[in-house]
């Protein structure tokens, strides 16, 4: 069955869409639809269909006063600024008396290297600067922030690959050929994901050890001075200098503190050393010496003209202006913000093409009534829009590509963030960002609205596709019922959070739409999201209402509350009714997909009574698996419980559940080394290899070898929440394609039941995890599980397998075992058993099981009914189709 999303207005998102043009470099497959040619993007958990297009749309411009001109070729300042006598510089528009109605037309393929300023002394209000009438999009005036190099490239007498040329004042980016490069650094860049070297902590906010990989890398050559970005928490990357290093050590010393501890695992990037210039596609500026060196991506040597370094911080800058009219402009290569708007009033930005800002693509500041439309913005180092203290403002149609990406080792904002009352973000579509892809401040009458978010938080964890917070302090939680902002008819797609450099923290923290810390009195409505770990978070949030909203394919929680500050009453309020939502009992002991998760240390009951309480009503669970059924997980920690379907009722009235029996997991691996790295995983040896700790608090705590059903087993029996048994130490390997492992175990639980958890993690302090942090997994009396938990390695470091369990409870483990593995073959396509397949073309798309990539055409529709391929799937719908055999 193939389903309409109620999403009103279509038409924007295919402008901006089709704004995308060549940029859709994520894997596309030739459709067989029947009008137009189609991009096909595809992730674990979802397929999108979008078209294809390129370009800014650049609405006609007609003047009401007189028209002027000006051409950079064939221009001269002393003409008289007509069609056949043009102005030749930008800089001529200040004391050429624009007059309001008036429009400036700039020249097809005209290239100005200054900065256009627009204030009171070209303008009193009322002037459009547009491109030229009938400008191919490929040939749109162009204002750029940066110089071109015309010095001849010689080869480095040191270097000879390496091209040097004199220079003279700073370089904030190179770019050859139009092609940005990226800085100097250490380690290189390898691709998302592939970014970052790992630290050892040393309980400092101020230094780190290089691992005796890196020391060596590094040797005797000099670090002082190097610019280092570190990872030392999920959701951010903080800038240093290094002010001191220790060869012989390896520590490393930052000239201020971070603000958190760096841990061991915390990833971190050197940039800025000449030494460092090793690989295609960098640079290095000497500034000493006025020297650039480069490494070209294709190892050829620039000519004279082929580079260009951004020398700029704007390409256009309005400044105290009203009722300004900007239109098909081409912006590029500044170090700051491609288009710098302060202290203004109702201006119009439309068809607009920016590239490759260094840090904002549109940056709109203390100005009210801004609109930007029909852009396209790409590369941009932190945000592709930023709104501060900007009211009334829109930004709608636009594409925002790329941001904060492209190999830059600093972190990055949303894609899209606004901050002001009255902002509208309307039928943008943003595709790929570092962080965020739509950031908006929770103030009165913002409204987010049908937007297309693709694979936001690729560098992120704990990061949303939309996504707002309001403060820490409990005092500024919400205290009524209230409505500031709406977020309503989004698609959001996305994928697992980026762990790289985490030191094992962020674990199930990538979101769809994120109401974070005291956010209040948000309307989530009718969205549809997929492909990420969870659909909607509520952190320590309130009187926020969620409904409506479809969740398919997640691979943790369909909605997570999580309330962190146990002494204060901070999740209260919300009411999460009508949603359609997903759910997945756990299979093997991982990957179980909750309905709902409330993640909290106090009584789950206070959460859903008294006044203000929590509302969960009439929500639809469509639930996926052979056996089992849906949980709702309630709690923290090892101490949290997993509730049944008729445990739930007493908090959720009229939840219902459907459920989709397919056939039982498959294993996801497939064995290339059969050695397990678990000394005594068979409890064989006398004495055992376990290592027990009790907590002296508790009682009752113990550990002995016995027998089940006449195999070695080894009985465990916890007497306090934080008694741990142990392995031997064992090595992993943490290098991509190396550091892929399964841990299989089996446990009987006793009379009583219980719950139980695996971790590996480090061996000694700070007892980080290394990519395996089990949740607790509860077992009815006399229960046996058999374990299989695929994990990635995140450290090389000695690391141990530890169990623990919920006091009072008898758990019989035997047949452990830690085994590298390969991926099975193919990519993963599903999350929790399903495929959300989604149209946001303007054609009928017809999608066979092929292209889909399932490794059996065998699947049913949400009504439990046979797939029949090819799917023809109309504009504007989708549908989610589960497979019958899991993937392979």
């Amino acid at each position: 069955m193939v389903h309409r999303f109620n999403h009103p207005c279509f038409a924007r998102q295919y402008r901006a869409l089709q704004a995308l043009g060549s940029l859709l470099v994520l894997a596309a497959v030739a459709l067989p639809a029947p009008e137009t040619s189609a991009e096909v993007l595809r992730a674990p958990g979802w397929l999108a269909v979008l078209p294809e297009g390129g370009q800014p749309q650049v609405p006609d411009v007609r003047a009401k006063g007189r028209e002027w001109f000006v051409d950079s070729n064939r221009g001269d300042d002393a003409g008289a600024g007509s069609k056949t006598s043009p102005w030749k510089s930008l800089g001529r528009l200040a004391r050429a008396g624009l007059a309001s109605g008036d429009v400036v037309r700039l020249r097809c393929g005209s290239v100005w290297r200054e900065t256009l300023a627009i204030d009171a002394r070209v303008t009193s209000g009322g002037l459009t600067i547009a491109s030229e009438a009938g400008c191919p999009a490929a040939k749109l005036p162009s204002i750029r922030g940066s110089e071109v190099v015309d010095a001849g490239w010689q080869a480095d007498p040191g270097q000879p690959t390496a091209s040097v040329v004199d220079r003279f004042g700073a370089v904030s980016a190179v770019f050859v050929r139009g092609q940005r490069l990226m800085p100097a650094r250490m380690p290189n860049f390898s691709g998302i994901g592939q970014e970052f070297a790992q630290a050892d902590g040393q309980n400092s906010l101020r230094s780190f050890r290089l691992k005796d990989k890196e020391r060596r890398l590094v040797g005797d050559r000099d670090l002082v001075g190097a610019t280092v970005y570190v990872r030392a928490v999920p959701w951010q990357i903080e800038k240093a200098t290094v002010s001191r290093y220790d060869p012989a050590s390896g520590v490393v010393t930052l000239d201020k503190d971070l603000t958190s501890t760096v841990l061991t695992g915390a990833g971190y990037i050197f940039e800025g050393k000449r030494w460092m210039l090793d690989s295609p596609g960098e640079w290095f500026h000497d500034n000493r010496g006025k020297r650039l060196y480069i490494l070209t991506s294709d190892g050829q040597r620039p000519r004279a003209g082929e580079v260009e370094v951004a020398a700029r911080e704007s390409a256009l800058v309005v400044r105290n202006a009203k009722q300004v009219r900007l239109v098909g402009l081409d912006l590029r290569h500044t170090s700051h913000a491609a288009l710098d708007v302060q202290d203004s009033k109702d201006l119009v930005l439309e068809g607009l093409n920016i590239e490759d800002p260094g840090e904002y693509g549109v940056l709109i500041y203390r100005s009210e009534g801004v609109s930007l439309r029909g852009a396209r913005v790409s590369g941009a180092g932190l945000s592709g829009v930023l709104t501060r203290e900007a009211p009334r403002g829109v930004i709608s149609g636009n594409a925002i590509v790329d941001t904060g990406l492209l190999g830059r080792a600093g972190g990055a904002n949303g894609a899209i963030v606004v901050n002001g009352e009255g902002s509208l973000v309307d039928g943008n579509l943003v595709m790929r960002s570092a962080n965020p892809g739509i950031h908006f401040f929770n103030k009165d009458g913002t409204k987010v609205q049908r937007n297309v978010v693709v694979r936001p938080c690729l560098r992120m964890a704990d990061c949303g596709g939309i996504y707002t917070w309001t403060a820490h302090s409990p005092a500024q939680a919400t205290r009524q019922r209230i409505q500031r902002a709406t977020v309503k008819d989004n698609i959001v797609l996305g994928g697992a959070g980026n762990l790289e450099g985490t030191a094992g923290r962020g674990r199930n923290q990538s979101v769809g739409i994120y109401l974070d810390e005291m956010t209040g009195g948000v309307q989530v409505l009718d969205n549809l999201l997929a492909g990420m770990e969870n659909g909607i978070y509520l952190h320590n949030a309130q009187f926020n209402n969620i409904q409506g909203n479809t969740i398919r394919a997640v691979s943790h929680a369909s909605v997570t509350a999580h309330m962190s500050l146990p002494d204060a009453d901070v999740i209260r309020g919300n009411r999460i009714r009508g949603n359609s939502l997903v759910s997945r009992p756990a299979s093997r002991g991982g990957d179980e997909v909750f309905a709902f998760k409330w993640q909290q240390q106090a009584d789950p009951s206070r959460l859903f009574a008294g006044e203000d309480a929590n509302q969960i009503q009439d929500n639809a669970v469509v639930r996926v698996g052979a056996d089992g059924a849906t949980r709702w997980y309630v709690g923290e920690g090892l101490t949290a419980r997993t509730w049944s379907p008729d445990d739930w009722k007493r908090f959720a009235g009229g939840d219902r559940e459907r459920v989709l029996k397919l056939a039982p997991e498959a294993a996801t691996v497939s064995k290339t080394d059969a050695v397990n790295l678990i000394a005594d995983g068979g409890f064989r040896a006398k004495p055992p290899g376990w290592s027990p700790y009790f907590n002296p608090a508790g009682s009752g705590g113990g550990m002995a070898i016995t027998s089940c059903d006449g195999t070695p087993c080894l009985r465990f029996t916890p007497g306090h929440a934080s008694d741990v048994l142990s392995s031997k130490s064992f090595q992993l390997e943490s290098e991509p394609a190396r550091n892929q492992y399964v841990l299989r175990y089996t446990v009987k639980a006793g009379p009583a039941g219980g719950r139980i958890r695996a971790t590996v993690r480090r061996n000694g302090p700070p007892y980080d995890t290394f990519g395996l942090d089990q949740t607790p997994l509860r077992l009815a009396p006399g229960q046996v599980w058999r374990a299989e938990l695929p994990f990635d390695a995140n450290s090389s470091d000695p690391a141990r397998l530890d169990f623990s369990a919920e006091p009072g409870g008898e758990y019989f483990l035997s047949a452990v075992s830690v085994v590298r593995v390969d991926s099975a073959p193919g990519a993963q396509v599903t999350n929790a058993r399903s495929l959300l397949l989604v149209n946001l073309s303007d054609q009928v798309q017809s999608l066979s099981c092929q292209d889909v990539r399932l490794s059996s055409c065998a699947a049913i529709d949400e009504q439990g009914q046979e797939v029949k391929w090819p799917l023809a799937v109309a504009p504007g719908q989708h549908v989610c189709v589960f497979p019958r055999q899991s993937p392979q």
